[in-house]
């Protein structure tokens, strides 16, 4: 959404806030790329060890329902 913002802001202003819109898109857009680049390979490789995916309270597992098994 902030970077529609950005191009219509950059559209429709003149000076400094043209600037500013600039900024804000690039800004974005860098932060978009940096989540896709590392967020998602991290979340991927933490969401396959079995003990975070089945800790309990706070896992994945937790979230969704999933029957998990225990140990006697």
């Amino acid at each position: 959404m902030s970077l529609i913002g950005a191009v219509v802001l950059y559209e429709l202003a003149v000076g400094s806030v043209r600037g500013f819109a600039y900024f804000l898109g690039i800004s974005t857009a860098i932060d978009l790329l940096l989540a896709y680049c590392f967020m998602h390979p991290l979340v991927w490789l933490l969401a396959r060890r079995p003990s975070l995916v089945q800790m309990k309270g706070i896992g994945i597992a937790s979230g969704l329902d999933v029957a998990t098994e225990t140990h006697l």
